[in-house]
């Protein structure tokens, strides 16, 4: 009931708040490393052009343009010398795609099952400030 709740909150409610902080830092982080790998491709892969293959009779890209280019730039220089620190001849796919892949997996895996904790029939019968 309320009494149980309220202690165990006085217990636990500054350990909650911190995970969820945590959790917090773990989505941004997480946001960043996609961000990072996707301008890295990108710029691999040339996807926004060259200097000159998008810029017909000598047009400035705008400001927001130059920007892009040069965290595509910064961001593939970035894995490159992640790649070349990972040695031993692995690929990015085995240094940087897969365990981000793999641990992606896992957060959709917790994030399924709670999402079914929450649909259990005990669980909507609780009192709100219980759950």
């Amino acid at each position: 009931g309320a009494a149980h709740r309220s202690n165990l909150w006085k217990a636990w409610g500054e350990f909650m708040l911190s995970l969820l902080r945590y959790w917090s830092q773990l989505e941004t982080r997480t946001k960043q490393t996609i961000d990072l790998l996707r301008y890295a491709a990108e710029e691999q892969c040339d996807f926004g052009g060259g200097a000159s293959s998008n810029e017909p009779n000598n047009v400035v890209p705008s400001r927001a343009e130059r920007k892009l280019r040069e965290k595509r730039k910064k961001a593939l220089s970035t894995v490159d010398d992640i790649l070349k620190r990972g040695g031993g001849g692995n690929s990015a796919d085995q240094i940087l795609y897969e365990p981000l892949a793999i641990l992606l997996e896992e957060r959709a895996t917790m994030r399924h099952l709670w999402k079914k904790r929450e649909k259990d029939h005990v669980f909507r019968r609780m009192n709100d400030e219980d759950k």
